[in-house]
């Protein structure tokens, strides 16, 4: 069976998404940490982190940038394989 669409929902996602990875790619650490909601658990390859203000999720995500080009990302797009 398939789920309902919702097609507001859907752009709000996309858009959601789309300004995530712009942000991540841009080394832009202040709006991904806005996107967050307090206190979050943040997961990386590295381990897992609890935060409880978002400056913590903005000093999470300042070195992201770097780590992007040294892989040779330069941007991203978002795939959306199911929703509900």
């Amino acid at each position: 069976m398939t789920a309902p669409t919702n097609p507001e929902r859907d752009r709000e996602v996309d858009a959601f998404l789309h300004l995530l990875g712009r942000a991540l790619v841009e080394g832009d650490a202040l709006t991904v940490a806005t996107l967050y909601e307090t206190p979050a658990f943040l997961l990386a390859d590295a381990g897992a982190q609890a935060v409880a203000r978002r400056e913590e999720i903005e000093r999470f995500f300042a070195g992201a940038r770097a780590q992007y080009l040294e892989r040779g990302v330069t941007m991203t797009r978002p795939e959306v394989e199911s929703r509900e």
